[in-house]
């Protein structure tokens, strides 16, 4: 009977092996690739092999190997093959295939922190699925825009792009957009937002039998549970999320969480714990490349060595860790300083301690002595004798240790603080010269006396900026004036915003140009050609609104034109029967009308939208559009950077929103204008409460 078995045996065995068809193949390898990427490498392998070439199989074949590849760490080798995939596509027609390998090609890219090359990819990808009307793939593609952004630190674009992911996909890109929704609001120090958004990853994780999600969503709940004190409920989250990316052999990934658990360990004051753990994910992330991971480990490092008094090791890793994040490093200078010097006062305190404890078991040893001496006067004394000369002994060394020790850690903050003061010295300096390209109270009186400027820099100095100039052209006055937000905050945004900065000056100085739009194009022009001279790629640029006042001094009559990058320009005016705002555009050559886009019972408010395009490099570049704004006296007109309306506060921790603040400047159109800049001030200070600004803030208001 059971030789009579074997051949039916043997033919299951070789249909179940080989006998799949290269569909099956390929939806096998999708359908595992979150919980078995080995598996799905293996059946990407098999369907390359038994597909022709220049064939639609075969481009599948090679996507999934390139995702296998990517899901394993192996990026040089997915990019390789994706980028074969892609121009195969691109030879048959295979649109879908297009798509499917430049997201995965994007996502890599996205890991290496290649963000140009990243968008470039999503781009395309996104305009080959909405051809295809597949909304699976355009969920994917705002992901992955989202991604982009997230990583900039561009949180509300982020959400913008995560919010028409959830959107479009289904339960499987939905929870990947729940996990990156959750990141945000754990960077926005809104953690129970974050709690919720990992919380509904992870059940969908479950449902989708995607360990990748279920882990991602794990390592933000323990993160939470850490901040919130919560330390075992914390260790059980991000041991459960090691395990399920060890099994994936997810390298970057069991880095990052090797990171969070050696934090919650130190958190517990369980130094040893947290240095094995923060160690693991070190050597993992040196070795595969994994630049954020090796900076969050390098700085952990450097702290937990300066706990334990191995100031050698502590300062060789904050050395590296300053390498690795040099981009940010001015930003975190003065912090990390901050927690190192708490860290040696801590463990001098520790130190202090145990001396006074061997002090009192000393002093324990001599009054038993005494006791003794009553009954064994002789011998007990000699006994006595000899253990109050050790005693002393070892109370001698305690205090030269600790002596040492003491000098040790005086000379270490010695160095800090003089490296502390040489960065604020440079920081200092920085601000004084970005405070004499912005324009002096006093110009700007001179040339807007009914016009406010609130200014308040994030750090010292700032990304944003305010910009003001004058140009007579014959019988016309014309004054332009413009609020910017240049990339980043801090050191690194104060650097940007003197490139552009000059940039503006000389649009209007050297190229004599006038009108809005023409400026912005300039200075574009201007800011990539000075970027593009450093061998290393700068996507940095700024986002602006800027206005163009002109005067009429026969007729005393004021006109406005105006131009925006990715900001806008409000008006308000009192209600009327008409209840409009009219403008023309150049773009089109036609005339505009504008509906009320906020109101209360006296005041309607206006809102021109900006072009959605950055001064810098992007990719499809058009030239901006020039509005000429029919005004009325009386009207109010504000531009702004996002700094405002972006910080969170409130009894919940929310965001102020852009809706909260039309409705502040609404309800203040019956105050002067002279009053308006107290206004916005206090109310944001009293919105912020405790809660650290988040960005640079800059508005101007102006009424005619």
């Amino acid at each position: 009977m059971k030789k009579l078995l074997y051949p039916f045996i043997l033919f299951w065995l070789s249909f179940h092996l080989y006998g799949q068809s290269l569909a099956e193949l390929h939806q096998l390898s999708q359908d595992i690739i979150n919980s078995d990427p080995q598996q799905a490498m293996e059946y990407a392998k098999k369907l390359i092999d038994q597909s022709k070439d220049n064939s639609k199989d075969r481009v599948n074949g090679l996507n999934d190997l390139g995702n296998a590849q990517y899901y394993l760490d192996e990026y040089e080798e997915g990019e390789k093959t994706l980028l074969m995939s892609i121009d195969m596509s691109k030879s048959i027609n295979y649109k879908k295939g297009n798509a499917e390998g430049s997201v995965i090609l994007g996502n890599i890219y996205i890991l290496q922190g290649r963000f140009s090359l990243a968008l470039t990819f999503f781009t395309s990808a996104l305009q080959l699925y909405e051809d295809l009307k597949d909304g699976d793939g355009i969920a994917n593609c705002y992901n992955g825009l989202g991604t982009i952004n997230l990583n900039q630190e561009h949180y509300e674009k982020a959400l913008e792009y995560f919010d028409k992911a959830i959107a479009f996909g289904s339960e499987t890109t939905k929870a990947d957009s729940y996990v990156f929704v959750s990141q945000i609001y754990l960077r926005l120090e809104a953690y129970d937002d974050a709690r919720k958004y990992a919380e509904m990853a992870h059940e969908l994780g479950i449902k989708n039998d995607d360990l990748y999600v279920q882990a991602s969503a794990l390592d933000v709940e323990g993160i939470v549970a850490t901040i919130s004190g919560k330390y075992k409920k914390a260790d059980s989250f991000l041991k459960e999320a090691l395990q399920m990316k060890e099994d994936l052999e997810d390298l970057q990934g069991t880095a990052m969480t090797l990171n969070y658990i050696g934090q919650n360990f130190k958190a517990m004051n369980q130094i040893d714990s947290a240095m094995q753990y923060v160690l693991r994910a070190f050597e993992i992330a040196d070795e595969i490349g994994a630049t954020d991971e090796l900076r969050t480990s390098l700085g952990e490092l450097a702290k937990l060595y300066a706990i334990v008094g191995d100031y050698h090791q502590a300062f060789y890793h904050q050395t590296r860790f300053i390498e690795v994040n040099e981009a940010i490093f001015n930003d975190q200078a003065s912090k990390k300083i901050a927690e190192m010097e708490a860290e040696m006062e801590a463990q001098l305190k520790e130190d202090q301690i145990a001396l006074l404890e061997k002090d009192k078991e000393f002093q324990d040893q001599v009054f038993k002595i005494y006791i003794g001496l009553a009954i064994f006067v002789v011998i007990i004394l000699v006994i006595g004798a000899a253990g109050l000369y050790n005693r002393y002994q070892v109370k001698k060394r305690a205090h030269a240790d600790l002596e040492q020790k003491n000098q040790i850690i005086e000379e270490q903050k010695h160095i800090l603080e003089e490296k502390n003061t040489e960065i604020m010295d440079s920081i200092t300096y920085a601000k004084r010269i970005q405070t004499a390209i912005l324009p002096s109270d006093r110009y700007f009186s001179e040339l807007l006396p009914t016009a406010f400027v609130l200014y308040k820099p994030k750090d010292i100095i700032a990304g944003d900026f305010y910009w003001l100039e004058q140009v007579q052209e014959e019988q016309f006055t014309r004054l332009l004036f413009a609020a910017a937000d240049c990339t980043g905050h801090g050191v690194p945004g104060a650097m940007v915003s003197v490139v552009c900065n000059n940039a503006l000056n000389r649009s209007v100085r050297e190229f004599e140009l006038y009108a809005p739009s023409h400026i912005l194009d300039k200075t574009r022009e201007l800011v990539i050609e000075q970027f593009e001279k450093s061998e290393s790629e700068v996507k940095d640029g700024m986002d602006i609104s800027l206005c163009a006042l002109i005067g009429d001094a026969v007729d005393n009559t004021y006109a406005l034109e105006w131009a925006g990058a990715n900001n806008p320009l409000w008006v308000i005016r009192k209600k009327s029967a008409e209840n409009k705002l009219f403008a023309h555009q150049n773009k089109t050559d036609e005339h505009v009308v504008f509906e009320v886009n906020a109101e209360n019972d006296t005041y309607a408010l206006f809102e021109i939208k900006a072009d959605k395009q950055p001064i810098g490099k992007y990719a499809e570049p058009k030239p901006y559009v020039n509005w000429k704004v029919q005004l009325q006296k009386g009207d109010t007109l504000y531009i702004f950077t996002d700094g405002y309306a972006d910080q969170f506060g409130g009894e919940k921790g929310k965001k102020f929103m852009a809706a909260n603040m039309k409705k502040l400047l609404l309800s203040m159109q019956d105050q002067p204008i002279s009053t308006h800049q107290d206004i916005l001030d206090s109310t944001f200070e009293s919105y912020r409460a405790t809660h650290e600004q988040i960005d640079d803030v800059c508005v101007i208001g102006l009424r005619l």
